[in-house]
């Protein structure tokens, strides 16, 4: 079971709630909120005296209108949201049967919540669209900061070992990103070694490390706090948990890529993907 927790971490209450995950060839189930234009996966809170898997089936049955068979845990987050500590269970299931109809609670249809099965190519492009969503309010950009890291780092687990998470990682290929930079050029880390490159990290999306995003910046040659360009290569492990963009304001050479990043990346199995 992998525990992931991000942002920052409050003295708070905790609600815990479960979701589920079904696949449908290249689609993925998923609730559809008309009211704030968003996508959360089918789910909800876990009532008092109900276990997981219970509060699972219930609500996919409500939400989704799916008998489930609840399989494999495949990730847990927690994040502050606003006034409380959202703990989310996320499980793979499989549809059992259909139900005649949704039940759907007032607020929910209030709402507007439908569920839709969406190509995972367009919802991974939603979930890595990491712009703050200003129309409804502060209250619920937080909540839709938290819907997006969430969603991005499920799909990361989901399909880590899929042939087509090499697919989706590409879209972020042409992608302009804002890097906030935290080792910058010729900083020593813990073991002594001193980057090359200016590395940093996408605000707002995290990564399963609990961190936000890294990414790695070719072109200024000096220290800076900020760069500003397009991402021009993932570096995908095998031997880790998360993946690095690779930010320039120019286009290079795969060779040329590697050769500036391997001050840290020699340190593991590494593949850049383009």
């Amino acid at each position: 079971m992998m525990i992931v927790k991000y942002g920052e971490q409050l003295n708070l209450p905790t609600r815990v709630a479960v979701r589920g995950v079904i696949r449908r060839g290249n689609e993925i189930g998923i609730i559809k909120v008309r009211k704030y234009d968003c996508f959360i996966f089918p789910g909800g809170g876990v009532d008092e005296g109900e276990d997981l898997v219970t509060a699972l089936k219930r609500e996919m049955l409500e939400e989704a209108g799916f008998h489930v068979e609840v399989k494999d845990l495949i990730l847990t987050t927690e994040t502050s949201e606003a006034d409380f500590i959202h703990q989310n269970h996320y499980f793979e299931c499989e549809i059992i049967s259909e139900a005649n109809e949704i039940d759907l609670t007032e607020i929910e249809i209030e709402l507007g919540i439908e569920f839709i099965w969406c190509n995972i190519s367009e919802l991974y492009d939603y979930y890595i669209n990491y712009e703050d969503d200003l129309r409804f309010g502060d209250r619920n950009m937080i909540v839709q900061r938290s819907i997006k890291s969430r969603g991005f780092m499920l799909l990361t687990k989901f399909f880590a070992n899929d042939i087509l998470y090499f697919k989706l990682i590409k879209k972020w290929i042409g992608k302009e990103v804002m890097v906030k930079i935290d080792r910058p050029i010729g900083f020593v880390d813990k073991f002594g070694g001193t980057y090359q490159l200016n590395y940093g990290f996408i605000e707002k999306i995290y990564a399963l490390d609990g961190a936000e995003l890294d990414a790695y910046v070719i072109g200024p040659n000096e220290a800076v706090d900020t760069f500003k360009g397009k991402v021009i290569g993932v570096i995908y492990r095998d031997d880790d948990i998360e993946e690095k963009l690779v930010v320039a304001s120019y286009n290079c050479s795969s060779d040329f890529i590697m050769e500036k990043v391997n001050f840290i990346e020699k340190h593991f199995k590494s593949t850049l993907v383009r």
